[in-house]
């Protein structure tokens, strides 16, 4: 069975975490949506997510310490289409720079 949506909110997931939430890179094949909260992930850890989830389209990020270098990894996602990035590490420029590298993303960002 594929999953279509993951929530996770929890403290105690890290990037060693998602990259074994990518280990089931089988179940995570037609993944469309990950909400990640309050986790202590980095940006790092989402190219995991980006080998292992090639359909993602929506993603929801806060209270994370993902920043502005997570650019880099949200561009593998091919069918990325909304992003949610709350209280995290962007700041102003780096979401700026992300709109560039990704104009057809839609990007929903507080402080």
């Amino acid at each position: 069975t594929e999953l279509g949506a993951v929530y996770v909110h929890s403290q105690n997931l890290t990037d060693a975490g998602l990259l074994a939430m990518a280990n089931f890179q089988n179940r995570l094949r037609d993944l469309n949506s990950l909400y990640l909260y309050q986790t202590a992930i980095s940006s790092r850890g989402l190219a995991e997510i980006a080998t292992a989830a090639p359909s993602l389209n929506y993603l929801v990020v806060s209270s994370t310490q993902v920043g502005d270098d997570a650019t880099r990894y949200l561009r593998e996602l091919p069918k990325l289409s909304r992003l949610e990035i709350y209280d995290t590490q962007f700041t102003p420029t780096g979401v700026d720079r992300l709109l560039r590298a990704l104009p057809e993303l839609k990007v929903v960002w507080g402080k």
